[in-house]
């Protein structure tokens, strides 16, 4: 894909975790890896989370949403292994449609709050997508 033109790859957290070498695989190619986490599962019928950490699903509280993607953002350089200069930036499917706008609202302003405390000075930024089945999400 380097010789396409890309400069890197976005993929879960999860997807990442299952691959042996990813981080040194990212390395030696010379990308760079925009990881998505996910505050709610499955998707596609499959478990955006990592084993053994908090996960939630539809009508689960923003706390337990926010377990689930915490454990997530925190594993992007501490169990994976990739540093963070090689990090631009943080992709998020936060949330579920079904949420009240209320808890929507009080799980993105925990999840930016807690990044800028404790990942502003690794990562840039964390964008929060708007993606079918999450909050920002509504075809209706």
């Amino acid at each position: 894909i380097k010789q396409e033109g890309a400069t890197g790859i976005e993929c879960s957290v999860g997807l990442a975790a299952s691959i042996p070498g990813f981080a040194a695989q990212l390395q030696q190619a010379k990308l760079q890896w925009i990881p998505v986490v996910s505050s709610c599962g499955p998707l596609d019928d499959a478990s955006p989370f990592l084993p053994g950490a908090p996960t939630a699903g539809p009508g689960s509280s923003p706390n337990v949403h926010f377990a689930a993607w915490q454990s997530q953002v925190d594993a992007i350089s501490s169990s994976i292994g990739v540093p963070p200069e090689n990090v631009p930036f943080v992709v998020s499917f936060t949330g579920h449609d079904s949420m009240s706008m209320s808890d929507a609202m009080q799980l993105i302003d925990h999840t930016e709050s807690w990044f800028e405390q404790n990942c502003s000075d690794l990562y840039s930024t964390v964008m929060h997508e708007t993606h079918r089945g999450k909050i920002f999400y509504s075809p209706w």
